[in-house]
């Protein structure tokens, strides 16, 4: 006998009406699914990365913008190329004061890659890459992971670290340093401290000391932070290849002192220059109390490129309080190596003022930082609202000035633009007269852009008797073409020099063009 089809068992309304319910239901869990996702991703490794290519691509940017050397950088990029190896040991021409680390790495790069603006920037390009890769892994040591894509991201679109990532100076390895010594004292502090480990960081802290002067500080601080709480835990092993860390880095520091650091601190030039950069020691009166208050607020703007100011100054001090008591050690670490340059600012040892404190940046976006992980920790579960507001009031304003940027990159001082203009128009008797400011990225790009030494006259410094360049002018009356050049045109005593020059020019004689580039112009005059 076969068997009949299958019979379905009867329905139950109650069991229909839950199988409803649950299919009603199932789209809660998939929307879930995508804000789990979202956090995830918020959380993992991939943002971060993603930031740091970001904050590459930023820096590569202004890099490929090529902009003309101006009169600071062709100062260093003048010792780089005329002198050898050895030679960058003595004193630099024109009171330039560089490591000797950056000088080598930046002569290597000469010899291997040749003399042209790329070249002679790409030890600060490669310093600010490397600078954001440790960026983040300090700030994964030092905040939550829901604070450090933000921390992260302001450093991506700092201002200053992206433009000093393309300029001819050390400001851009200053950081990348400072960032590879506060590493190793965190490494210090917890790591667990094989005889490899000590070796890298022995290695490590003693060649970025020959890399960037204010490395001491970062150095001095860390080693006396990881020193002192090892020897409060009684970890005496521990202590004992500290010492030997430390050791390695003092000597360093010692060698590098009585090779060339030594000439830079008694250089009475530079003391003069940087004269109101130096604190108050002691600071007793009225006056020093106001030197740290507009000394805070400057160095916050430039080079923090924090905004507004008075926001992140406030963040800094909360960030800092509230690291200090939920992460002590760590705190310490990147809070004493200010202290140390205030004490050496006082000292008349360095001055604490815009681009010498580049280092110091992270520092202060790490505390600033500091006072958003305590909001979203400390404020119950309504905290992350005031928390993603000072996140986003900090990085808003940089974020849209690095947008920008990356439209039109930042130029200062674009005379090699102005010279191809010149020597594309010149005809033969033609005279050139260049301010003499300019004389130093002239002697730059002359040989690159065709010109002789006699093809032009250079102009005499009078900053205390400007009608001496009166004089000068005098001497090119009668000449039918005469361009003057003007680059890093300065205002000394109350006299705008540049404007000076073209008042008199107009007096006596016919403007018949004009090129005018930023912080950079040429004039075609007929003074007949």
């Amino acid at each position: 006998m076969s068997a009949g089809p299958p019979v379905d068992p009867p329905s139950d309304p109650e069991r229909s009406s839950n199988a409803s319910e649950d299919t009603t239901s199932a789209a809660p869990p998939e929307t879930v699914s995508i804000v789990e996702r979202g956090l995830a991703f918020y959380r993992s490794p991939a943002l971060l990365w993603l930031i740091v290519a970001g904050g590459a691509v930023l820096r590569v940017a202004q890099y490929l913008a090529n902009r003309s050397l101006w009169v600071d950088e062709s100062y260093i990029a003048l010792n780089v190329i005329e002198r050898s190896f050895a030679g960058l040991l003595e004193p630099l021409f024109h009171n330039q004061a560089a490591p000797i680390g950056y000088l080598w790495t930046s002569k290597l790069a000469v010899v291997l890659f040749g003399t042209s603006e790329y070249a002679l920037r790409l030890v600060p390009l490669v310093a600010g890459l490397v600078a954001l890769v440790l960026f983040m892994l300090l700030a994964k040591r030092m905040l939550a992971a829901d604070v450090v894509p933000w921390a992260l991201g302001l450093f991506a679109v700092s201002d200053r670290l992206i433009y000093y990532a393309s300029e001819v100076k050390q400001y851009s390895s200053d950081v990348a340093v400072a960032l590879a010594l506060l590493l190793c004292a965190m490494s210090l502090l917890s790591d667990e401290l094989t005889w490899k480990r000590v070796t890298a960081l022995s290695l490590v802290g003693a060649t970025g000391i020959w890399m960037a002067h204010p490395a001491i500080f970062v150095a001095a601080g860390g080693g006396l932070v990881t020193f002192g709480v090892t020897a409060i835990r009684r970890e005496w092993p521990r202590l004992a290849r500290i010492a030997l860390v430390g050791a390695v880095w003092a000597s360093s520091f010692i060698a590098f002192f009585a090779v060339s650091l030594n000439r830079l601190t008694q250089n009475p030039k530079h003391l003069r220059y940087w004269g109101s950069a130096f604190m108050p020691m002691p600071p007793v009166t009225l006056d020093d109390a106001r030197w740290f208050k507009s000394t805070m607020m400057t160095v916050v703007e430039n080079p923090g490129g924090l905004s507004p100011a008075w926001l992140a100054v406030a963040a800094m001090f909360a960030g800092a309080a509230y690291l200090l008591v939920t992460k002590r050690d760590e705190a310490l670490v990147v809070v004493v190596p200010v202290l140390l340059c205030l004490i050496a600012s006082g000292l008349h040892k360095y001055p604490f003022s815009n681009r010498l404190l580049l280092f110091l940046v992270p520092v202060m976006i790490l505390l600033a930082f500091g006072a958003v992980q305590g909001l979203m920790e400390r404020t119950g579960r309504f905290g992350a609202i005031p928390a993603m507001l000072l996140a986003m009031a900090l990085t808003a304003t940089p974020t849209l000035g690095a947008l920008r940027a990356l439209k039109t990159p930042r130029t200062h001082e674009e005379l090699r633009t102005v010279l191809e203009h010149v020597r594309d128009h010149r005809r033969p008797g033609d005279v050139m007269y260049l301010y003499y400011a300019a004389q130093f990225p002239m002697r730059y790009y002359a040989p690159r852009l065709g010109f002789a030494e006699d093809d032009y006259v250079q102009g005499k410094i009078s900053r205390k008797s400007p009608e001496r360049y009166l004089r000068d002018l005098d001497e090119l009356r009668g000449h039918r073409r005469v361009w003057v050049v003007f680059s890093h045109a300065t205002e000394k005593r109350g006299v705008d020099e540049q404007r000076y020059i073209l008042e008199y020019l107009d007096l006596i004689g016919v403007r018949v063009e004009a090129r005018l580039e930023p912080d950079a112009a040429a004039y075609l005059y007929d003074l007949r």
